[in-house]
């Protein structure tokens, strides 16, 4: 999946890569335990949407595979504030 994101994210200039596609390539990489790569690509999805809960929700899940507990609680939080009922 990280291959077929990676294509499709690469159709775009970098500024114009939709969250949407860094959001799910994020997942793809926490899937394979490579959290920093989902870490940054989560953190670009913020830079595009920050207000979209899920971007937060992939930026806790990547620093909750590091172990940086605290700013992942954070990331959630975040997310639950944007979106409050999808919990």
């Amino acid at each position: 999946a990280v291959a077929a994101f990676t294509l499709a994210i690469g159709a775009y200039a970098t500024a114009e890569v939709p969250a949407q596609l860094l959001s799910n390539r994020s997942a793809a990489y926490a899937g394979l335990k490579e959290y920093s790569a989902a870490l940054s690509d989560a953190e670009a999805c913020i830079e595009r949407r920050p207000d979209w809960a899920k971007a937060y929700s992939r930026k806790g899940n990547a620093l909750h595979g590091l172990r940086l507990l605290d700013p992942a609680a954070a990331a959630y939080r975040k997310a639950l504030e944007l979106e409050p009922n999808n919990a």
